[in-house]
């Protein structure tokens, strides 16, 4: 073991778009990672200073990654029709989001208006075609949802979303 505290520096800064990752080489075996993670090339997914040393004691060199990402805007996404017939297909109406779902209220009303379905809880995020434990009749529905996402930065993005959904059987 050396003193590698004046060794050469080298900074790489990349800030790159939504969803895109960082893929680093080392220039050789003798490099290591810091946070000892053994990969060469290496795919950087998480924002953050990733930092590789050869340990020279003659010509020490660092490679400092300063790695920074858009954060990607919260999607979400609710299906138009679903068919609960257990083949394993679309069995379920459920909502699906590329972010965290911090808070929810998803419900379900018939045509005449009348609640089929109801869940605040996070991770019920699907309808199973069921009311009152009885298979509800085919048709259109009506789903209501007011949803708090949590984004990559840890921000809260609210939205609703309010649209018919055929239930096929």
């Amino acid at each position: 073991s050396c003193d590698i505290a004046d060794n050469n520096i080298i900074t790489f800064d990349t800030l790159l778009t939504c969803g895109q990752n960082w893929q680093v080489r080392l220039p050789n075996a003798n490099f290591k990672w810091e946070d000892e993670v053994i990969a060469n090339p290496r795919t950087l997914e998480r924002p953050g200073i990733y930092r590789a040393s050869d340990n020279n004691c003659i010509s020490p060199t660092t490679y400092a990654f300063d790695f920074q990402r858009e954060p990607c805007q919260c999607n979400i996404y609710l299906p138009t029709a679903f068919s609960p017939n257990y083949d394993g297909n679309n069995d379920k109406l459920e909502l699906f989001s590329n972010c965290t779902i911090n808070a929810i209220q998803f419900s379900i009303y018939n045509r005449w208006g009348n609640k089929v379905f109801s869940s605040d809880l996070p991770n019920v995020i699907s309808w199973d075609g069921f009311s009152k434990q009885k298979p509800a009749e085919a048709g259109i529905y009506v789903a209501v949802v007011h949803y708090q996402l949590l984004n990559e930065s840890n921000e809260i993005e609210e939205g609703s979303i309010v649209q018919n959904v055929q239930l096929v059987r």
